[in-house]
């Protein structure tokens, strides 16, 4: 019994450290917080460690425990009634290389801020993480079909907010 309590522990330990560095990079984008995303993860690493027994080995670990972070980011959300989601404005620098950084972050921010959590979840899966639709769906735990929408949708409402602030940009002397 200890022996297979110890095989256990030693594959759920592999398997967490495999997936640790995109836990924490999805953790991070989502809550624009080195500290936060720790947090998250951890939390996320403990809530899987408890239920790894039922874990479903035909799907790939790192599925089964970003969901599990996708899951606590929104518990976590709820409680704190805060916006926790932040993108990386670097993506866009090179677009808007006329523009300051800070320009280009904010604009950023202020596009997800405008997004529902849903969309705001397959953004950072599909565009940061550089998933699947199907992996993204998995992970979400929702239809691929509902993931190309929300994709879409978050693309588009992204060009209207950036051609907004590129029209603005054009306006003012920076």
């Amino acid at each position: 019994m200890q022996t297979q309590q110890t095989h256990t522990q030693q594959e759920f330990q592999r398997l967490s450290t495999e997936s640790a560095p995109q836990l924490r990079r999805i953790a991070y984008r989502l809550s624009n917080s080195a500290e936060d995303a720790e947090d998250l993860v951890q939390e996320s690493l403990f809530k899987a460690w408890r239920g790894f027994a039922s874990f479903q080995r035909e799907s790939a670990f790192s599925t089964w425990v970003t969901r599990i972070l996708m899951n606590t980011w929104k518990d976590s959300k709820k409680k704190k009634h805060t916006n926790v989601y932040q993108l990386d404005a670097s993506m866009l620098e090179q677009h808007y290389a006329r523009h300051s950084f800070s320009d280009v972050h904010d604009a950023v921010n202020r596009f997800l801020d405008e997004l529902p959590e849903q969309q705001r979840a397959v953004f950072v899966l599909r565009c940061l993480e550089d998933l699947s639709v199907k992996e993204t769906a998995t992970m979400l735990d929702i239809a691929q079909g509902t993931v190309k929408v929300q994709y879409f949708r978050a693309l588009k409402r992204m060009r209207e907010l950036l051609g907004a602030e590129h029209k603005e940009w054009k306006g003012g002397a920076r």
